[in-house]
């Protein structure tokens, strides 16, 4: 079936869709008007929104980075707050039990929003640096993380942008912690935010 596509035009403040035949469609937000409004489609306002993901059920969830806050948005196009409480959110992922994964940015950490609302840090001290820890990776530091990949088994890739490197979280099973490790392949990496998406209704 290929690849559909959002796009996030950040400066616009919406959320679209882009089809196979080049036909752009305005899924959530009003162009140029930035604010933390909930609603159907063009009735919903959003301020810089930057990162998505896309669970299985075709529900969007979007990093709403100047509102400091998650959105969701159903496959009728409503929009909700999803989770607040962030400093300029970027990537986010969903993970195989329907987690979501997010860069707190401006905060240096990873954390996930459980299906309950729930929210942990999984990574990060909030200060920036560079240190990776064994085997506690609430005690490493990233310094301004801002992609997310979910790998299943092979746990989360991090773009830890202020270090330009990637960095792995993954669950030590033995003990049930999660451990955190740096590619020392990598150098001077972007970040860049691609999802995959449903077909959408116009808004």
């Amino acid at each position: 079936t290929g690849v559909q596509t959002c796009a996030l035009p950040i400066w616009t403040h919406t959320i679209r869709y882009v089809g196979f035949d080049g036909v752009v469609t305005n899924i959530a937000g009003a162009p140029t008007l930035a604010a933390l409004t909930d609603g159907n489609g063009s009735a919903a306002r959003f301020n810089a929104p930057i990162g998505l993901a896309v669970d299985s059920a075709g529900i969007i969830y979007v990093a709403d980075s100047k509102n400091n806050a998650i959105r969701r948005i159903d496959t009728a196009n409503n929009v909700t707050t999803y989770a607040v409480g962030f400093n300029q959110p970027n990537g986010l992922a969903v993970g195989d039990n329907g987690d979501l994964w997010v860069a707190d940015t401006l905060n240096h950490r990873i954390k996930t929003v459980a299906t309950n609302g729930t929210i942990t840090t999984r990574a990060g001290t909030g200060i920036a640096g560079s240190a990776d820890t064994y085997p506690i990776a609430a005690t490493a530091q990233l310094a301004y993380p801002r992609g997310v990949v979910w790998m299943g088994a092979a746990g989360l890739l991090i773009t830890d942008s202020g270090n330009h490197t990637t960095r792995r979280l993954y669950t030590n099973t033995s003990i049930n912690t999660y451990t955190i490790e740096t590619d020392r392949k990598s150098t001077r990496l972007n970040s860049s935010h691609s999802q995959q998406s449903r077909m959408p209704s116009s808004a």
